[in-house]
């Protein structure tokens, strides 16, 4: 296909110089996972289309003042080879999706008007208010032109982290809920706007509900290689300490606690178990280190050090477990950047996770504590070599298969023959 196309990416990714601004004022976790995707994204589309592709981001970050330090966000432009925008908005709780999505408009709208090509496409990432809504204004302003959302989560399934729901429903709770409800209701009825989809599983086809084309991407491995610097883990050549890693959202539901304790079954005295992170479940780490001083628990470290800890351990480990109705419509962004690492992978086989994977995963015989432990022992035994070999290789396919010029390759060749499609549509006779 000739690429003879205008994209507009919409999203909330983090531009390079804005991002330390962005963690400085973040309180809690930043969305490392949904930025890096996104940039994945972008960047492979522009391996395909070049300057052709432009970026509005209305930042993915917590609300004034509980999760982020500036109730306001002022706009501003970045990467001026591609005109890409920062559009500013009012951060407060509900009602900055709304600005989000009235402050998108205008230069959406010159975006439209630009140029006269009847191959245009909106893509927009992230199934929220925000997002769908900016494509529901897409094709108001030309019915003609092709929208896809990504959605990496479906919104009843957004911010699982475990949090307790109240025994005694009260006022406040009541109310919330009828306010989720309906704006589930509307987010939904929103896709009537959306031509195709980009999907993290094939489960969620089924609960989008929609005969429109769609195309399954787990994820994009990044484009380049990390190599390794200082990380305060002491290596000496192979001969290593059984260390294991685990870099993420440190929450009990997420079965770091299991971790924790499958680790507490390994007799080896100078093994190690890292985590970097921080959740609800920081304090019962803190506790398991005092009584088992080979836990460290690192806390939030750069990006760039969690990458080097990946690519020195023995071993990374996944610890949540299949249990859950959402393990059906999430992938675990770790599980790529782990296997992209060249490092042995243990986990648990989730629902959303390809079959495909089985063959670079050492997944536990079964979700027991119990298992866990084995497998972990298991992976530690195997000699330098072994291991060094099976990263290796699981490495290669990651990068082969999952890179960001392969996976946008994919999503292009749908919106290609739906654009055809609707410029076809729109050249019939009323």
């Amino acid at each position: 296909m000739d690429h003879d196309i205008d994209m507009l990416f919409l999203g909330g990714l983090f531009p390079k110089k804005s991002e330390p601004w962005i963690l400085e004022n973040t309180k809690g976790v930043a969305q490392h996972a949904a930025n890096v995707l996104q940039w994945n994204l972008v960047d492979g589309f522009r391996a395909h289309l070049g300057k052709s592709v432009r970026v509005y981001s209305a930042l993915f970050i917590g609300s004034f003042p509980k999760r982020f330090r500036r109730p306001w966000v002022r706009s501003r432009r970045f990467g001026p080879e591609f005109g890409d925008i920062l559009v500013g908005f009012l951060n407060l709780p509900v009602i900055k999706h709304v600005s989000q999505a009235r402050r998108l408009r205008r230069p959406i709208k010159q975006w439209v008007v630009a140029r006269d090509n009847p191959s245009k496409i909106a893509v927009a990432y992230s199934f929220t208010y925000s997002m769908i809504a900016s494509l529901k204004f897409v094709k108001k302003c030309n019915e003609s032109i092709t929208t896809c959302l990504v959605v990496p989560d479906l919104p009843e399934y957004m911010n699982v982290s475990g949090a307790t729901v109240p025994v005694q429903p009260t006022v406040k709770s009541i109310a919330a809920e009828k306010i989720y409800r309906y704006l589930k209701r509307r987010l939904y009825a929103y896709l009537r706007y959306v031509d195709s989809f980009v999907l993290l599983t094939e489960q969620m086809t089924d609960h989008i509900g929609s005969s429109k084309p769609i195309v399954v991407c787990e994820g994009i491995s990044a484009h380049h290689l990390h190599t390794s610097g200082d990380t305060g883990v002491d290596t000496v050549g192979d001969q290593l300490p059984c260390t294991i890693v685990y870099a993420g959202s440190l929450h009990v539901s997420y079965g770091v606690m299991r971790l924790v304790e499958a680790f507490g079954q390994l007799p080896d005295p100078s093994a190690r178990l890292v985590l970097c992170g921080s959740g609800d479940a920081e304090l019962l780490i803190r506790d398991s280190a005092v009584i088992d001083p080979r836990i460290e628990l690192r806390g939030q470290v750069s990006r760039d050090e969690v990458l080097d800890l990946e690519s020195l351990a023995t071993v990374l480990v996944n610890p949540r477990t299949n249990v859950g109705e959402y393990t059906k419509y999430s992938f675990p962004s770790k599980l790529i950047e782990y296997l992209s690492s060249g490092t042995p992978v243990v986990a648990h086989e989730l629902s959303g996770v390809p079959a495909e994977y089985s063959q670079y995963v050492h997944y536990a015989e079964d979700e027991s504590v119990e298992s866990l432990a084995r497998k972990l022992a298991e992976v530690c035994s195997m000699t330098p070599e072994e291991r060094r070999r099976e990263g290796e290789s699981a490495s290669r396919w990651v990068h082969e298969e999952k890179n960001p010029y392969a996976q946008t390759g994919r999503i292009l060749h749908m919106l290609e023959s739906v654009s055809k499609g609707q410029s076809a549509h729109a050249e019939l006779p009323l």
